[in-house]
């Protein structure tokens, strides 16, 4: 999904009806303890990509190289040599950056710039700083499509017209937690975020390895993707992107209003958590997002070019992964809440030795999460169940 919505970027848009547009960009996050493997996991997907992007890295050094060797010439030189203007960075993805840096390439690079971050609590943790004007305003912005425009005093500004830029990375869920605050909540940042939160384990080592034939296959498939997807980008006179227009067919539209109508249900109904509503609208724009860029992919995996009119199908796979990533929230959600009851109880018996601070905890939620009870009060797993046995067998120590 992640690649494919680089791969995409601002060349295409799904016109969901007249005047409403979704372009693909997702914030991809995956959650998991420490050692669960999600860099690996992360490296070996975007593997093929990165090493194109590498590749223009390389690229523009060598070609700056040269730019400079020519502006250093004096002026006869240069009217007996070839002209060389000053190259353009052509690097679309990055791990390690600040807006402005991120905002000067996408300046750049019009079709999108991804970010990848093996760890993503940085990245959350600068938005979790609201305040006006700050860099949060302009990752909502982003995430919707819309200019980022940065004006600075001592540096040339940045203005980036339709911001495309997917985002993925790993991140603890104890880390996550920490982020569920209220101004989050309101301003809808978390709920952007399509998590997965697979109930995993640190495993023993895999003697399983993959075919290296899938292995080339995978990374050929991907490299002529995203090579193919870059000679279809049209530019207006302005040099800015002219996206190409997805719609959706009339079977596909007539879905798109019954899974639309199945959300707003679940957003009108008084049983359902208003917590858990929250994210609904989101996926309101994500439902369409998903659509294009599994349009796309099995358009271009069956070696079609009717890129123009979205089917059926491609809303049904859409309301799937919809229902995935909405039940990952609601997971996260709830783990969210118990790790906040047990840190409460934890707080109230400050001071204590840690069997009565998990007494507390015990008390406030007998059915505790063994895991994160351990983790908060600083020991093992084998302790917490000494302490229940404790507990249950009257025992005071």
């Amino acid at each position: 999904l992640f690649l494919t919505s680089l791969i995409v970027g601002n060349s295409m848009k799904i016109e969901v009806k007249p005047g409403w547009y979704e372009y693909g960009s997702l914030w991809l996050v995956l959650v998991g303890r420490a050692g669960i493997g999600k860099t690996p996991s992360i490296n070996n997907m975007v593997a093929p990509i990165q090493k194109m992007n590498s590749k223009e890295i390389k690229q523009y050094a060598k070609d700056y190289e040269k730019y400079e060797i020519y502006e250093n010439l004096d002026k006869k030189d240069k009217k007996n040599s070839e002209d060389i203007q000053k190259p353009y960075k052509k690097q679309f993805i990055v791990n390690d950056v600040t807006l402005e840096a991120l905002a000067d390439l996408h300046e750049q690079n019009k079709n999108g710039v991804g970010v990848i971050k093996d760890e993503l609590a940085g990245w959350i943790k600068e938005m979790n700083k609201y305040r006006q004007g700050s860099d949060l305003e302009h990752w909502l912005s982003s995430w919707s499509g819309k200019e980022i425009n940065l004006t600075r005093k001592t540096a040339k500004s940045s203005f980036v017209e339709k911001a495309f830029i997917p985002v993925m990375g790993g991140i603890q869920p104890e880390i996550l937690n920490s982020f569920y605050t209220e101004d989050n909540k309101t301003n809808g940042f978390i709920d952007r975020m399509l998590f997965s939160f697979p109930d995993l384990e640190v495993t023993d080592y895999n003697m399983d390895n993959l075919s290296t034939d899938l292995i080339e296959y995978y990374s050929a498939f991907i490299s002529s993707f995203y090579t193919d997807i870059k000679k279809m980008i049209k530019y207006n006179d302005d040099y800015e992107i002219d996206s190409k227009v997805i719609k959706l067919s009339p079977e596909a539209n007539l879905k798109w209003v019954e899974v639309f109508n199945r959300i707003s249900g679940t957003q009108n109904d008084d049983n359902v958590n208003e917590y858990m509503k929250s994210m609904l609208p989101k996926q309101k724009s994500y439902i369409p997002r998903f659509a294009l860029l599994m349009h796309v992919l099995h358009e271009y995996y069956n070696g079609g070019n009717n890129y123009e009119t979205i089917g059926v199908e491609s809303i049904e796979r859409a309301e799937k992964l919809s229902n995935y990533f909405t039940e990952m929230a609601r997971k996260i959600k709830v783990d969210t809440k118990e790790s906040v009851t047990l840190k409460q109880a934890s707080e109230s018996m400050k001071g204590k030795d840690s069997f009565d601070v998990f007494k507390a905890m015990y008390k406030a939620n007998p059915n505790v999460n063994k895991s994160k009870t351990a983790d908060i009060l600083g020991v093992s797993r084998q302790t917490v169940y000494n302490f229940i046995k404790d507990i249950k067998s009257g025992k005071s120590v």
